[in-house]
């Protein structure tokens, strides 16, 4: 049995644990006060949040590529082989010509800042969250692709 839309399926689980982060950041971003009260509780969601990005990142060049699998472990991974070069995920995405070029900025912007990331902070959250509302958007468009429409 060949296994299909693993890709699809997996990128819309792993954009729920990408958006339950950005809703953490939006309490924390509410206020200072917010920020100061919450900051401990919700510390790990940028972590989380960094994890799922990279992941869905990897799972669009699958999706776009598709593949059929045999098995769950043979999709496991083609994942672990991106999310370990993270360069060759962002080489296919910058030449691909489904993505527009303001996913592509997003992208590079989002790409900076999580390499620069030490510690989370107020300003920090303040500065990336529309970029990352903006990201959540876009790969939803994206899945609304449909394969026979894709240059």
């Amino acid at each position: 049995m060949i296994m299909t839309n693993i890709p699809r399926r997996k990128i819309y689980e792993n954009l729920l644990e990408y958006e339950d982060s950005i809703l953490e950041i939006k309490i924390l971003t509410l206020n200072k006060d917010n920020y100061e009260k919450y900051v401990n509780k919700y510390e790990t969601c940028i972590n989380t949040l960094i994890k799922s990005y990279k992941k869905i990142n990897a799972l669009i060049i699958i999706f776009l590529e598709n593949k059929k699998y045999k098995t769950e472990q043979d999709f496991e991974d083609d994942i672990l082989f991106y999310q370990k070069n993270e360069i060759e995920i962002y080489k296919q995405i910058f030449k691909n010509k489904n993505f527009s070029n303001e996913f592509k900025n997003n992208l590079k912007y989002l790409n900076k800042e999580f390499e620069k990331f030490e510690k989370i902070s107020y300003d920090f959250l303040i500065k990336i969250k529309p970029k990352l509302e903006l990201y959540n958007t876009q790969i939803a468009e994206i899945l609304t692709i449909r394969r026979d429409k894709m240059k």
